[in-house]
Parts: structure tokens; sequence; C-alpha cells
């Protein structure tokens, strides 16, 4: 598993990475036959139809369905160590569409599969990492600590020091949001140091972005200019 897993645009991107062409249209054909029973091919691929309905059900009782269908599907298909990855990347996919809850529920199913399985503790660290999002997304950043600081305890102990830098930035960025920018300042260096830089030039981005708030906000307007250059 990379040290980031990236997720993809929209909802066939992602199905695109687990499963063939043949298997993505088997699964719409069921979804259409499901919500327009009158048109049941109207759902295609070519079409983006899938992205669509899935993006327009978003915050509905909809998506709950077509999730859990997703999730069963894919989990009849393609192993488990596939299946856990699909889980993870759908989960961040949710995430970042407003549906927390649904994310964190997807989340909690990943830990507790990857849990059971000797060797699976990345995908552990990770599930973690979701976890800890949400809460933070929800302002409790007593769980979301306890849950972040649990997933770099485990990435420590793997030498992964890009999932270290991960968790040290999501740390620094609850301090910053509360306000205590020198924990805040600390942790982002702490994740500076950590990460391949070449490689994880996402982070390296919000990183740098976030050391640039700060930097304004404590007045060092040289410094925050130049990071933000």
């Amino acid at each position: 598993m990379n040290d980031q897993t990236i997720v993809d645009k929209d909802l066939s991107g992602l199905l695109s990475k687990y499963l063939s062409e043949d298997q993505i249209d088997a699964y719409i054909r069921t979804i259409a036959k499901e919500f327009l029973p009158q048109q049941p091919l109207r759902l295609t691929r070519t079409q983006n139809q899938l992205d669509k309905f899935f993006n327009e059900n978003i915050q509905t009782q909809s998506v709950r369905i077509v999730s859990d269908t997703l999730i069963t599907y894919v989990n009849e298909i393609v192993s488990e160590e596939k299946y856990i990855q699909f889980l993870l990347d759908f989960s961040k996919l949710v995430l970042t569409q407003g549906e927390l809850n649904l994310a964190f529920e997807i989340s909690n199913m990943t830990y507790t599969l990857a849990r059971k399985q000797k060797g699976y503790e990345q995908y552990k660290a990770h599930s973690l990492i979701l976890i800890g999002e949400y809460y933070a997304y929800q302002s409790n950043a007593k769980e979301a600590f306890a849950a972040i600081k649990a997933a770099r305890a485990i990435f420590e102990a793997l030498g992964d020091r890009n999932g270290m830098g991960r968790c040290e930035f999501l740390i620094g960025s609850i301090y910053t949001e509360q306000g205590d920018l020198k924990a805040g300042k600390v942790r982002m260096e702490n994740c500076l140091a950590f990460i391949d830089q070449e490689k994880e030039s996402i982070l390296l981005a919000q990183v740098e972005n976030n050391l640039g708030i700060i930097n304004y906000l404590e007045g060092n307007l040289e410094a925050a200019l130049t990071l933000y250059n």
C-alpha cells in the first residue's frame, strides 16, 4: 500500500482501481434497476451518470443505499486486502463529500477488519487517521488526538516516516485550529522532517500553506510570503 492513498476525483475513477469494466457496468445496471426501474439502462459509465447520481444524492438516504450495495458488491469480487484498500479509499471519498457519519462507519469497519489480520498494521493506522479526521471535523479534539496518536505509534513501529509525518500534520492542524500556533508550528516542522518531500508533494504543499498562515498570524510576514511563494 502506498504511504498516502490518493482518492480519485469521482466514484467511477475510484471503482476503476478495483473492478473491471464489465464489473463496473454490472454494478451500474443493478443500481439503475433499483432507482430507475422504468429506465434501467439510463445509468451508463460513458455518460458519467454514476458520478452524477452519487454526487446529487450526497447527504440523502439514497447515497447510503448506494454505498451499502457498492460495499457489498466489491466485497464479493475482490480479495480481502483489496477490499480493505477500497474501503479506505471510499471512506476518504465520502468524507470529502461531507458524509461524515458514513465515512466514520466505513473507517471503523476497515479498522475492525484490519485488526483481525496479521500484517495489516498499516491499514489499521490509515483507518485510525480517518477516524481522527472525523473527530476533528466534529471539533472533538480529545478523540481526534487519541486516534491520530495511535496511528502515529503504529507508523513509528513500522518505520513509516511518511505516515508519521501525516500524523504530525494532522495534529498540528488541530492545534492551529485551536489557536495554539506554537504547538501547531512545531508539529508542522516535525512533519517536514519526517516526510519524503519529493514523493509527498501534496502533503508538503499543505504543510507549507499552514506554516504560511501561522507565520502570518504571528506577524512574520516575510517568512509567510516566502512559504506562500
